[in-house]
């Protein structure tokens, strides 16, 4: 039986086991755009070996390190830690379709605030008062509770090699990796207490929405100093070496502009999974929170 309670990300579509590939394709299409939006400091030019950064990346024996920080633990396991229970504190204003399935209702919009618990019960031919009897029969939680939030997941930290204090395929100093990965796994986290309030207003306007965030997640990020550390000075440097053949290269190193491509999609994404779970702790898990994953491009 469908359910606003349905975890948000799974509900919505997406599936964060199989990111990988969008991902490194991503990160490529920032490569070869550049940069120039949030702090100065993530600003870069277009990287000319971009398509030959993306082969790279794609390949996991070439840059397991790059992987196992940006795949595995910054978008996997971020993205599963964020598939949460929708809620409903606005109850009996909520995304009707994620308990009825086949009650086609107008999404909101800035112009037009929904006025689904009149509309619901047209629908379903009960009055407005015998309403809130009906949504408890169908599960839905009246008096409203507040959602549980997400807790961070533990971050794996690849052990550089021994023979070098620097991890390879990342150009991160191997002391300043772990305080890199935490601080870009609690931006997240961060992001969504500090953006969520039960207000019907945040989802008036979906396509605005996933960039407000980006813009947020930005200014957080500029703010972390072991985030800004950890990044080489070494504004457009060229990625990957001309000699030797790249196919003989094991771990390619990773210079800034493919360590603040990878930031920067990673962000996007982060942007569009916040945006999707606002959007399902506020109206529930349901067709909202689907159309904002969509026009937000996670899925």
């Amino acid at each position: 039986m469908a359910s606003p309670y349905d975890p948000i990300l799974t509900k919505s579509g997406f599936k964060p086991d199989s990111i990988s590939d969008k991902y490194v394709k991503n990160v490529v299409d920032v490569l070869k755009s550049g940069n120039k939006i949030g702090n100065p400091l993530f600003h870069f030019n277009p990287e000319p070996n971009a398509e030959k950064i993306g082969e790279v990346l794609s390949n996991k024996e070439k840059s397991s390190s790059w992987h196992s920080v940006f795949v595995d633990t910054l978008n996997v396991s971020i993205a599963k830690s964020l598939d949460i229970p929708g809620s409903t504190p606005l109850a009996p204003i909520f995304d009707v379709t994620a308990a009825f399935p086949d009650v086609d209702l107008p999404l909101p919009t800035p112009d037009k605030i929904p006025t689904w618990p009149l509309d619901l019960a047209t629908k379903l031919k009960v009055t407005p008062l015998e309403l809130p009897l009906k949504l408890i029969d169908v599960g839905i939680k009246i008096p409203p509770e507040l959602p549980s939030f997400p807790i961070p997941p533990i971050p794996l930290i690849p052990k550089p090699p021994g023979y070098n204090v620097n991890l390879i395929d990342l150009n991160i100093p191997g002391l300043a990796l772990p305080g890199f990965i935490t601080g870009l796994i609690k931006l997240p986290f961060d992001l969504l207490l500090d953006l969520f309030v039960p207000d019907i207003n945040l989802v008036l306007d979906l396509p605005s929405l996933p960039t407000s965030i980006l813009d947020k997640a930005f200014g957080l990020l500029s703010k972390i100093p072991e985030i800004s550390n950890a990044i080489p000075k070494l504004p457009n440097t060229p990625s990957i070496p001309t000699t030797p053949a790249i196919s003989t290269i094991p771990q390619t190193p990773v210079v800034p502009t493919t360590m603040l491509a990878s930031i920067i999609a990673w962000l996007k994404n982060i942007a569009g999974m916040i945006s999707t779970v606002l959007v399902g702790l506020i109206v529930g898990a349901g067709n909202v929170s689907k159309t904002m994953a969509t026009l937000s491009g996670l899925i």
